[in-house]
């Protein structure tokens, strides 16, 4: 890869070099393991597919990567300021400013470092004081970017303000499908607005922007459906159940039984994980978009919403109240004990009564008719 500065704000990557794949959809890899030759081994959710990344197969195909000094950011601030957090890059950490001594165009910093299972910055009482000269502090780091399309991959290094929002990496990408890709960092999809000083990143790490998604599942919860008779919904109320999952998963959506009197309506949904709660999303429902199981296929990677890593025993409560001028009268499912005996179902889940119900849904009954989830 070939680097030329253009000015002293902005350095562009002229040049990437990339190759076809020839497979199946992508997913997400669990692990990104080093290769000799500067290649990379991807190792995926699904039936553990490998492909090698030799860096002596890639070709002359481009993939356009425009800007890599992001507009928030700027490189040649003459001074920071105290108690303002910066990256020092000698030592490739932050640190925090508590001093500046113009005389001699030095720093006194105190180093910061992530505060345990909670992905917050915290300063470490054992830590001492260090003097930093002005030409080593930068509000921005550099990471390794790793594309990976169904068409073709490449590889390279761009610049990112620490302050930048970390799913700001997909404007790298100049395509209009850009925004339906999935950036993994280690073992997880990066979703939220976090920064990259908020989950402490440091310069050199790694990050893939993946297309694809994932591939799937249904786990069905019902054993029959009632087409002959109806219960009421609320716009004002939420009915919610609880999907409890027995190993780790990606929550990816969910099934949504069909309106009684087949008419087009508008969902409002949101769900928790847990305690923590997710923002509601509206979606308007035609009868031409009624799907298998007699039900709408709410699908997170279809509606741009990005898939949610639950670990086991965790909680998912989805919750959804509707939006129609008739009478809001929906079928419903029922028998929902003995799921695993259901034709080809996995004993991935258990379902129970949601603490965020407020309507008549309960463990055995409603109208979340499935789960869509990735192993």
């Amino acid at each position: 890869m070939e680097q030329i500065s253009t000015s002293q704000e902005e350095t562009i990557v002229t040049e990437v070099q990339a190759a076809p794949i020839k497979s199946t959809l992508i997913q997400a890899p669990t692990l990104w393991r080093e290769t000799q030759g500067d290649g990379a081994i991807a190792v995926r959710n699904f039936n553990y597919e490998v492909k090698e990344l030799d860096q002596a197969s890639l070709k002359d195909a481009k993939f356009d990567i425009e800007k890599i000094v992001t507009s928030e950011i700027n490189r040649f601030v003459e001074t920071y300021n105290p108690k303002q957090t910066v990256y020092h890059l000698k030592s490739n950490q932050y640190v925090q400013i508590k001093k500046v001594d113009e005389a001699r165009k030095m720093y006194v910093c105190r180093p910061k470092q992530e505060k345990q299972n909670e992905g917050e910055n915290t300063r470490i009482k054992d830590d001492q004081d260090i003097e930093v000269p002005f030409d080593e502090i930068s509000e921005q780091i550099q990471i390794n970017l790793r594309i990976i399309t169904e068409d073709q991959t490449c590889v390279g290094q761009v610049y990112v303000g620490i302050n930048d929002k970390i799913k700001t990496l997909k404007d790298f990408l100049n395509s209009k499908s850009a925004s339906l890709l999935n950036i993994v960092f280690k073992d997880e999809i990066i979703k939220n607005d976090d920064t990259f000083l908020k989950r402490h990143i440091r310069s050199g790490e790694k990050f893939i922007l993946m297309s694809g998604g994932f591939e799937a599942k249904i786990w069905k919860r019902f054993r029959r459906i009632e087409h002959g008779d109806y219960f009421y919904m609320s716009d004002t109320y939420y009915d919610a159940v609880c999907f409890k999952p027995k190993k780790a998963c990606h929550f990816l959506g969910f099934g949504f039984l069909n309106q009684y009197e087949k008419k087009d309506f508008k969902l409002k949904f949101k769900y928790y994980i847990d305690d923590e709660e997710f923002p509601e999303t509206e979606v308007d429902l035609t009868q031409d978009m009624l799907g298998e199981h007699h039900s709408f296929k709410i699908d997170f990677q279809t509606l741009n919403l990005q898939p949610i890593t639950v670990k086991p025993d965790q909680m998912i409560h989805i919750c959804a109240r509707v939006q129609l001028t008739s009478p809001m009268r929906f079928i419903y499912g029922y028998d929902s004990q003995g799921t695993d005996g259901i034709e080809g179902q996995d004993p991935d889940f258990a379902i129970q009564r949601s603490s965020r119900n407020q309507n008549s849904t309960g463990s055995d009954f409603g109208q979340f008719s499935y789960i869509l989830y990735a192993l």
